[in-house]
């Protein structure tokens, strides 16, 4: 076997597992429906979700629900909620996430790592359990370690203004949020241990989160319990969703295009965004765009027109050398004509040089 064609293999075989992942949840037991029983040490039954460990060091987990656990009289009395389980669906396995006066936490590794500069999506199910007396919303954290707690990103999935506080405490909500990746994510963690931060939330806003059921005015006195389900982390597809949305003549930033300085040579982190280009063009036949360059005022009017042409034609040979046909493709350079802001600062120029996509024909 070539070479080249070795290496062709390995290309097709990682856009082919790239690809599944847009469709893959990346929660490993994402509904909990698979667990465990054993005896610990001092010969208690524990029911243990599979794939997700609670607070770190212990294995057990004293708020997980499900049917077998709870028909066991001795811990339905110590653990569930009013005695009971709440449904979700037809399903009933849930775990349980203290959140006032006491905070826990539960994680789970990925069953891959994230893609580096990917969006993803992350949604949770909660509900209340038990006399909780207010709400918040839900932290969770990505983590390259474990062992070490490397914390890579501190996220809050938000209650939606639009439900109100009987809503939330009378079903299953969805709570979601994007993600941008850094590539080196590879647990999540669900929950925080510092009280502080939920407490922080209910008092940014008294009236979302309604403190009207606390039994007093002290804060050791907020009470809050959520159920979790359905854990799903979805790579999405960011620009199909832009490309789609837009109209005739609509333009959007091309993120994460970079070239060498003063140059129209592409760097390599620049590929991704441009594979994803390219597939979207490939899916999608009738599409025809223009490929604008743009840059800051730095040096003259001619050097900056030329770069920017270059740099978008660039752009357009590289989708034209890959099978998208010139005939779907034209190039604009703009130079510094056309800022979106401004040029008397670093911060502004490095805005001011991008690359736009202008939908032609759909």
């Amino acid at each position: 076997m070539s070479k080249v064609f070795k290496v062709f293999i390995v290309t097709i075989l990682k856009l082919v597992f790239v690809l599944n992942c847009f469709s893959q949840n990346l929660i490993q037991n994402p509904e909990f429906d698979e667990y465990e029983v054993y005896y610990d040490n001092n010969r208690n039954i524990v029911y243990h979700p599979q794939n997700w460990l609670y607070n770190i060091d212990s294995k057990s987990h004293p708020l997980y629900f499900s049917t077998d656990r709870f028909l066991n009289q001795e811990i339905r009395d110590k653990f569930h909620p009013d005695g009971k389980l709440i449904y979700q669906g037809d399903t009933i396995n849930y775990i349980g996430l203290p959140i006032l006066p006491n905070s826990g936490i539960f994680y789970s590794k990925l069953s891959v790592s994230l893609f580096e500069s990917e969006n993803y999506n992350l949604l949770i199910d909660i509900r209340p359990l038990g006399s909780c007396n207010c709400l918040t919303d839900l932290i969770v954290y990505f983590y390259e370690s474990i062992s070490d707690s490397i914390e890579i990103a501190e996220l809050v999935l938000e209650i939606p203004e639009s439900l109100s506080f009987k809503n939330v405490f009378n079903n299953w909500i969805t709570l979601e949020t994007e993600y941008i990746a850094s590539g080196k994510e590879k647990y999540l963690i669900i929950g925080t241990k510092d009280s502080n931060k939920y407490i922080k939330c209910i008092n940014s806003n008294s009236s979302k989160y309604d403190c009207r059921r606390r039994y007093d005015n002290g804060l050791a006195n907020y009470r809050i319990n959520y159920g979790i389900d359905n854990v799903s982390l979805y790579k999405i597809d960011k620009l199909k969703s832009i490309m789609d949305s837009l109209k005739i003549n609509d333009s959007f930033i091309l993120e994460n295009i970079y070239f060498k300085f003063e140059k129209a040579k592409l760097n390599e982190n620049s590929y991704p965004i441009l594979l994803k280009l390219f597939e979207y063009l490939e899916s999608s036949k009738t599409v025809k765009i223009e490929i604008q360059g743009h840059t800051d005022n730095v040096g003259s009017k001619e050097f900056n027109d030329t770069l920017s042409f270059n740099r978008a034609k660039t752009v357009g040979n590289y989708l034209v050398e890959n099978g998208i046909s010139e005939n779907r493709i034209c190039f604009a350079g703009y130079g510094y004509e056309k800022p979106i802001s401004s040029n008397d600062n670093e911060a502004g120029r490095q805005l001011n040089r991008r690359v736009e996509i202008k939908l032609l024909e759909k």
